[in-house]
C-alpha cells in the first residue's frame, strides 16, 4: 500500500503493509487459517492487530476510502475463514478496543509476567477498563507467570497476587516451565512445579476464576498510591451464590483498610459467612464493614456467601 505516494514498508514493526481488501491478501489469510486448522490448533493469538489499520491513498476495493473500512473488510474475511468448520478461539493482542467483534478475548496488559509491578500494570487496566467485558468475552490479563527468568525470583505473595489478577480479570493462562527434565536454561522448572502445587490448586480461587467474568473496581477512583498513576487495590466480582472482594497490595509493606457493606451493595442480613480464600480462614465482619490487612506484595480474596 502507498500513502502520499510512498510505499508503506517498515511502518509496522518492519513489515510491509498489505491491502486488506486485495484478493491476494485475502487468499494469504485463508491459506494460513486453513493450515493452522489442519495442524490442529484451536487457539490463535492475533498480535499487533492495531498495525492493520493503515490509511492508504487507495485500496483495491474502490468503495473503501478509510483505514477503518479496509481493516473491517480484512478482519471480516479472517473471521469468516475461522468460523468454517470447527471454530477457533481468537485472542487479540495490542488491539484497539473498537471494533471489538473479531475476538473472543482482548489482552489488556501485554508482556506482563509475575512481578508485583506487572500485576499492578494489569490491574490498572481492569480498574480503568473493566467495562470492556461488555464487548469481549474475556479481558485477558496476559499469561500468569509464577517463576520468571530473573535472578530475583517472585515470592509466593507475588504469585498469589498474579493469580488473583487472573481470577479478577476472568481469564487464566498459566505460562511457566514445568519440565521434568529441563534443558532450556530458562526459568526454574522445579520451583515452578512447587509453586504451581500451592497456587494453582486452590479450589475456591479456581471456582472464582471459572466464572470467566471480569470484576470491577470497588471505588473506581482510588489509586493505591494516591498519585493518580497506580492501580486500585480493591475489586469486586459477583455470582448468583457469592460476592468476591479481592484486595491486592502492590507495595513492599502491609496495607490495611475497611470496605463498607454499602460500598459492596450488601446488607448485613444479606450473607451468612465470609471466607478468605487463600488462607481458608473464616472472617468476621464488623458494623463498619470488612476490615483487611494484606502483607507486602500479596493479595487476599474474601468470599461472601449470600443467603
Amino acid at each position: 500500500m502507498r500513502a502520499e505516494g510512498e510505499r508503506q514498508a517498515g511502518q509496522a514493526g518492519g513489515a510491509y503493509c498489505l491491502d486488506p481488501t486485495h484478493p491476494g491478501t485475502k487468499e494469504f489469510i485463508s491459506r494460513e487459517v486453513r493450515n493452522k486448522k489442519k495442524e490442529g490448533f484451536e487457539y490463535l493469538k492475533v498480535d499487533f492487530t492495531s498495525n492493520g489499520m493503515v490509511q492508504a491513498d487507495s485500496y483495491y476495493n474502490k468503495n473503501v476510502t478509510t483505514a477503518v473500512e479496509a481493516y473491517n473488510e480484512g478482519f471480516s474475511h479472517f473471521i469468516a475463514e475461522v468460523d468454517k468448520g470447527e471454530p477457533m478461539f481468537i485472542a487479540l493482542s495490542i488491539a484497539p478496543i473498537f471494533p471489538y467483534q473479531y475476538g473472543n478475548s482482548r489482552r489488556i496488559a501485554c508482556d506482563t509476567w509475575g512481578k508485583i509491578g506487572q500485576s499492578e500494570y494489569s490491574m490498572n487496566a481492569v480498574a480503568g477498563g473493566w467495562w470492556t467485558k461488555e464487548f469481549y468475552q474475556y479481558n485477558d490479563p496476559d499469561h500468569l507467570v509464577l517463576v520468571g527468568n530473573d535472578q530475583e525470583k517472585e515470592t509466593e505473595g507475588e504469585n498469589r497476587a498474579r493469580f488473583t489478577n487472573g481470577a479478577v480479570s476472568g481469564m487464566v493462562l498459566v505460562s511457566d516451565n514445568y519440565s521434568l527434565e529441563d534443558r532450556s536454561g530458562r526459568g526454574d522448572a522445579k520451583l515452578s512445579r512447587e509453586r504451581a502445587g500451592k497456587i494453582l490448586t486452590n479450589a475456591d480461587v479456581n471456582e472464582m476464576a471459572d466464572l470467566g467474568r471480569s470484576g470491577r473496581p470497588v471505588y473506581g477512583y482510588r489509586e493505591h498510591n494516591g498519585k493518580a498513576d497506580g492501580a486500585e487495590s480493591c475489586f469486586v466480582l459477583e455470582s448468583e451464590r457469592y460476592l468476591y472482594l479481592a484486595v491486592l497490595n502492590y507495595k513492599d509493606t502491609p496495607i490495611s483498610g475497611t470496605v463498607t457493606l454499602e460500598r459492596l451493595g450488601l446488607a448485613a442480613s444479606g450473607f451468612d459467612a465470609v471466607k478468605e480464600l487463600w488462607s481458608g480462614s473464616e472472617v468476621e465482619v464488623g458494623a463498619g464493614g470488612l476490615s483487611y490487612t494484606v502483607p507486602g506484595k500479596d493479595a487476599k480474596i474474601f468470599r461472601f456467601r449470600k443467603k
